[in-house]
């Protein structure tokens, strides 16, 4: 990946910061409006990946397209196509995504990988599928505080290459804490191995940084004021942590959950 594609470099670290846009955890106050919007992006996501944008002009459009073709040749991005064979989405390939990560200084799937196997570790040999985001930081004794707080940020941030692969599921409490789990995919991938990281010649880019950054709060902000398209027909869950008495209610992972029991993933009404 070349240093002078900056035109390349940017539409890359833009389509980093809309995927983690739609993936990043949600913390207190639940807003339903909200979680149902990007319950919808999510799906959209697994099947195709980001919409492909059509505005701008003729001119404008072209250049964007040649520059998709371009990350595509280069293995950096890959496309969703409709029933005829047209694109219809697209979305970083692991390559870019390990490749993006370190040029804006975030964490690559596989330098988060041994935080990755601890979780799983821990979810493992725990007596339910989620579990509230302080133990995976060996913090047994939560009293809050400004040290335990950004130990949990910096645990979201090198978990955020999880989520769009759909290893790591993460939701939010009415305390605005989060809760993780490991899913299914995610101990499939655990038994494959760690997968390659992104080329020791890809560094950090400053200015990359800070336009992901606007990149990110640009696509958080049409979030928060876009209108879901299904409203009545998607059920999103309920914010972690629901109980009487303060007790915690158990929750499980899809695949995992006895009968009557709550699963942590929105389900289409059929």
């Amino acid at each position: 990946m070349s240093s002078k594609l900056s035109r390349e470099r940017l539409l890359l670290a833009q389509l980093l910061a809309e995927t983690d846009a739609i993936f990043y955890p949600m913390r207190g106050p639940f807003v339903q409006r909200l979680a149902k919007v990007r319950f919808e992006r999510q799906k959209a996501f697994r099947t195709v990946g980001l919409t492909l944008a059509g505005s701008g002009s003729a001119t404008a459009r072209k250049q964007h397209e040649r520059c998709l073709t371009d990350l595509e040749a280069a293995g950096l991005v890959e496309f969703g196509l409709d029933g005829s064979g047209r694109r219809e989405g697209v979305r970083l390939s692991p390559l870019g995504d390990a490749c993006t990560r370190r040029l804006i200084g975030g964490t690559p799937l596989a330098e988060a990988w041994p935080i990755f196997a601890s979780m799983c570790d821990l979810c493992r040999r725990a007596t339910r599928a989620a579990l509230p985001e302080h133990l995976f930081c060996n913090i047994w004794d939560w009293k809050g505080g400004r040290e335990q707080n950004l130990q949990l940020s910096r645990l979201q941030q090198d978990l955020l290459a999880f989520f769009a692969v759909a290893y790591v599921d993460a939701h939010g409490d009415f305390d605005g804490k989060l809760w993780y789990g490991v899913t299914e995919a995610g101990r499939e991938a655990l038994a494959a191995g760690c997968p390659e990281g992104p080329p020791a010649s890809i560094e950090y880019s400053e200015s990359l940084a800070v336009a992901y950054d606007a990149f990110l709060d640009q696509a958080e902000a049409e979030l928060r004021n876009a209108t879901p398209k299904l409203a009545s027909h998607v059920v999103v869950p309920v914010p972690m942590g629901v109980g009487w008495g303060g007790c915690y209610t158990d929750w499980f992972l899809p695949g995992q959950a006895p009968p009557g029991s709550v699963s942590l993933v929105a389900e289409e009404k059929q």
